[in-house]
């Protein structure tokens, strides 16, 4: 009886040392950025973390089983890292608030199509977000930095990348405040109509 309790932990223990094999994303992911020839600032996690912490991120769901981030990504090219780093931030703020705007417009032509919205109020919401995307990526708090990494230019400059990630439902938010002060001069249907489409 000793020895089987002996083999079963034994057992347990191998099993839980065992790791999990790395993806085909996580791979593909890592042979890309090297083959492009991305490097890890000093000090920084290595390049395998980084993106291993970002597919965790873009894999992420909420319990209603919606992406819990949007993920943003930009590249920005300075004469040094630092100064590359902040515009290709803000960049990526930009781009999140692209996705945000894609998706919110898309959700807009469902509700028309559904005859939950009408032409005219679709028109209205479609023209306040699409106009709206430097406004919504002004609103946008602390990003969540996933990767960040570099490359020399010819010319000795730093081409930097880094990817980002932020909370879909405070995007949301971000996106709601932002159509909410469009829409001041119309209807308080609409903008409650706004809070439903985007489920706040």
């Amino acid at each position: 009886m000793k020895k089987f309790l002996v083999m079963i932990l034994a057992a347990l223990v191998g099993f839980s040392a065992v790791e999990a094999k790395p993806s085909k994303a996580f791979k593909k992911m890592v042979k890309e950025y090297k083959a492009e020839g991305w490097t890890v600032p000093i000090g920084n996690q290595p390049l395998e973390n980084q993106i291993s912490r970002s597919l965790e991120f873009q894999e992420a769901l909420d319990e209603n089983g919606e992406n819990k981030y949007v993920i943003g990504d930009a590249m920005s090219i300075g004469e040094n890292f630092d100064a590359a780093k902040f515009q290709a931030m803000e960049l990526v703020k930009i781009d999140i608030a692209s996705k945000l705007s894609s998706d919110i417009t898309q959700l807009i032509d469902n509700q028309l199509a559904n005859k939950q919205l009408t032409a005219e109020e679709a028109a209205s919401l479609v023209q306040s977000v699409s106009g709206g995307k430097s406004l919504i990526s002004a609103k946008l708090g602390r990003l969540i930095q996933l990767v960040a990494v570099y490359r020399d230019k010819p010319n000795k400059n730093k081409e930097v990348r880094v990817v980002c990630a932020y909370s879909t439902k405070k995007a949301k938010e971000a996106a709601l405040a932002t159509i909410r002060e469009t829409l001041e001069d119309k209807s308080s249907e609409l903008s409650g109509k706004v809070d439903k489409l985007l489920g706040l």
